[in-house]
């Protein structure tokens, strides 16, 4: 009988010790069951916050100032249609709370507005653990715009073709920007880049480099401005291939001596400059379709192609007289077309060899690049279609008597740029962004480079 008495108060001692701890068990489980509960509502609110700040990003760069005006001068009503769009789906959301700033967040240089919504969600089973609400805070950036591209003067496209980028004669070429080739051609007779034959150099201004993906040939480049081995790269630009119109551009307006000032349009069968002809094109894009006979544009020597202002009509074409003196024609050309008003977009569909784009040893070309308009063409200058049934070279031979600012893109085709003298070849604020490039003849290239001056991937959509 001792014994079983023993046995009971022991038990008795066990359940006194089990129901305390219980206790505190149960306790803990319920403000951790508290904690989620409330947890989870906070977080339910934040994914409504965040749905709400990306639409509202969104509806506040999608204004069409937004895109060609950047965000500095247009937060005024990006920021009202961000906020309406924060109502729209968040009707109790104060709009005062709404925070819409331009986002500096690289590389969207002004392009990138950023929304930012704040706000508190109640604890309820959580106060008994202190806890009476949980801060709520998520932020969306959109972008629409151009993407500052990286610092190149040259990218090549081509994947495996050997001498992509070519050096020939004697010519010399100077790049502020940095030459990209592709190719991943490894011949050591003619590699991805070639500078065989002749003499002459390539030379760099800055940071920049010839940066290959295969090898290098020929003794123009020094070797510690080449980086070989690089990563291949894709198609910078992308740009989405506009649609032919359907009705020809006007007929020519006649100016004297066999001069024309053409318009922006439809020309099935290229333009084609005559002997000695000036050509004056006013501003907007070119259509160059092509026929079995005729298409592209041709200048050949002595002929002279020149962009200008808007209001240039007959008259002014009258009392610009005509000169063979390169420094006349340049002075000539800068008071007859002015930067941001005169820029053309020559677009090319060739078809056969009959449709290329030529511009014969002694042409001239004077021309600046096409302005908005269209965002995404903005700086283009030249554009030879990638869908184009046929791919003929690019030929810009006019030498010194030339003016060229924007982006060649040809992203399947070749450019090849010469001359016969062996001075400074114009005037050029080129970029190229095109299959294959060669440089020929005796003069020097001076590739200026200025990303404000050439094209750049519209970009739109949430980045953050």
């Amino acid at each position: 009988m001792a014994r079983l008495s023993i046995d009971r108060r022991a038990r008795s001692n066990s359940r006194g010790q089990i129901l305390p701890l219980f206790a505190l068990l149960l306790t803990a489980m319920l403000l951790m069951s508290s904690l989620l509960l409330d947890g989870a509502s906070a977080l339910l609110m934040r994914r409504e916050y965040q749905t709400a700040a990306d639409a509202a990003a969104l509806a506040g760069v999608s204004w069409p100032g937004f895109q060609n005006n950047g965000c500095a001068l247009s937060i005024g009503q990006a920021t009202t249609l961000a906020k309406a769009s924060v109502q729209a789906n968040l009707p109790k959301y104060d709009p005062n709370n709404v925070v819409v700033t331009c986002a500096a967040v690289a590389p969207y240089t002004d392009i990138a507005l950023q929304v930012s919504l704040s706000g508190t969600s109640p604890g309820f089973f959580s106060q008994v653990a202190g806890i009476s609400t949980f801060a709520v805070s998520t932020s969306a950036t959109a972008i629409n715009g151009p993407i500052t591209p990286g610092h190149y003067s040259v990218e090549l496209l081509d994947p495996t073709g050997c001498a992509s980028a070519s050096f020939s004669g004697n010519v010399s070429a100077i790049f502020h920007g940095a030459l990209f080739v592709n190719s991943n051609c490894s011949s050591t007779t003619k590699g991805a880049l070639d500078s065989s034959g002749g003499s002459g150099s390539i030379s760099f201004v800055g940071n920049a480099k010839a940066i290959v993906v295969g090898t290098v040939t020929g003794p123009k480049i020094p070797s510690n401005l080449v980086q070989t081995g690089a990563q291949q790269g894709s198609d910078p630009l992308s740009l989405p291939e506009p649609i032919f119109p359907t009705t020809n551009a006007p007929n020519p307006t006649n100016c004297p001596g066999g001069d024309n000032i053409y318009s922006p349009g439809l020309y099935p069968h290229g333009i084609q400059l005559g002997s000695s002809e000036r050509a004056f094109l006013l501003p907007g894009i070119y259509y160059l379709d092509n026929t079995s006979a005729a298409g592209g544009i041709q200048v050949p020597a002595h002929a002279q192609l020149y962009s200008v202002d808007p209001g240039f009509i007959h008259a002014s074409c009258v009392a610009w007289t005509s000169s063979s003196v390169d420094a006349t024609n340049k002075a000539n050309w800068a008071t007859n077309c002015t930067a941001g008003q005169c820029g053309v977009l020559i677009v090319n569909n060739p078809v056969n060899a009959k449709g290329d784009i030529n511009v014969q040893a002694g042409g001239a070309t004077y021309l600046r690049p096409y302005v908005p308009g269209v965002a995404a063409y903005k700086n283009v200058l030249i554009w030879q279609l990638k869908s184009a049934s046929y791919q003929p070279d690019i030929s810009l031979q006019g030498g010194s008597a030339a003016s060229l600012t924007g982006g060649v893109y040809a992203p399947t085709a070749t450019v090849s740029m010469g001359g016969g003298g062996s001075s400074v070849a114009g005037d050029l604020t080129i970029q190229f962004i095109c299959w294959d490039l060669s440089l020929n003849g005796n003069p020097t290239f001076d590739f200026v480079y200025n990303s404000d001056a050439f094209p750049k991937t519209q970009g739109y959509g949430l980045v953050q």
